[in-house]
């Protein structure tokens, strides 16, 4: 059973997560939630899924809460839990780089990590490297492609690979010449994925393409001129590993970010997810 802490439970990253928690109750056990402030959704959590320590940030939301009689503690707690007993795996489900101390710390203190914050590989990823390799730690990605990397290179050499292909859905713009009229409210329409405004901005302007080219650089030890980008609008095949024989390998699914949350939380092991199968013909 693995005990989870969620930092970003109310994100559609973190709601995911809990959906698959929720699948898996024999497997899965959400120990801690931790949000920045205060929302409805926060408090349907607290509610319905009653977590042994509910953790927010900001001093006045998590006041007004106590106010109100809820048991809320401060960010103080993170720490507490990473180097307890009390959890097994964290799941960093927010974007930004002001995550990095809790990350390195769950690293120091053997714990699995999973990863959806691409920032702080970007910018650590030297770092949270040396920290992996003198504590023999794990750390997994919650992403599509580097989800699918994963399973592409699992216990293969990367001294055998030729070059490693992200796939992109382009975006809402991929297919139009003429940006000069683009709204703020069309860049937010993602066409395929659910996303939090940040990242749907920058899928938008293929920023977030680029961050993950240096995030599978770092996550894989792959050379910066061995790794590609291909637009794939339909966002079936999330990435691709071609070898020196020429052969590829290649990871396909429905879009849907249920399953590499899943498999980083429950790797190496496989079971029924909330997704459904491809149809093939």
């Amino acid at each position: 059973m693995r005990k989870i802490l969620l930092v970003g439970s109310t994100g559609s990253i973190g709601r995911a997560t809990i959906e698959v928690i929720n699948r898996h109750p024999d497997q899965l056990s959400l120990v801690a939630i931790c949000a920045r402030g205060y929302s409805e959704t926060l408090l349907d959590q607290i509610q319905n899924l009653k977590p042994r320590y509910t953790i927010i940030t900001d001093p006045t939301a998590r006041s007004r809460l106590q106010a109100e009689g809820l048991d809320i503690r401060d960010s103080g707690l993170l720490f507490e839990l990473i180097r307890s007993e009390r959890v097994d795996t964290l799941v960093f489900a927010k974007s930004g780089i002001g995550l990095v101390e809790l990350i390195i710390e769950a690293i120091r203190n053997k714990k699995r990590v999973c990863l959806a914050t691409k920032e702080v590989i970007v910018s650590f990823g030297e770092l949270i490297n040396h920290e992996l390799e003198k504590h023999q730690g794990s750390l997994l990605p919650i992403d599509s492609e580097h989800v699918a990397i994963h399973q592409c290179l699992d216990r293969r050499r990367v001294a055998d690979v030729r070059r490693v292909i992200l796939t992109a859905s382009g975006g809402p713009f991929h297919d139009r010449e003429d940006l000069s009229q683009v709204t703020v409210a069309e860049a937010l329409r993602h066409p395929v994925w659910p996303m939090g405004k940040k990242i749907t901005i920058d899928s938008a302007t293929m920023m977030n393409k680029g961050l993950e080219m240096i995030e599978a650089h770092y996550l894989f030890r792959i050379p910066e001129d061995r790794i590609e980008v291909l637009i794939h609008p339909e966002c079936i095949i999330h990435s691709l590993v071609e070898f020196h024989d020429s052969s590829i390998l290649a990871q396909l699914s429905h879009p849907d970010m249920r399953l590499p949350i899943q498999y980083a939380l429950l790797y190496p092991e496989r079971f029924p997810s909330l997704v459904g199968p491809l149809d093939l013909a």
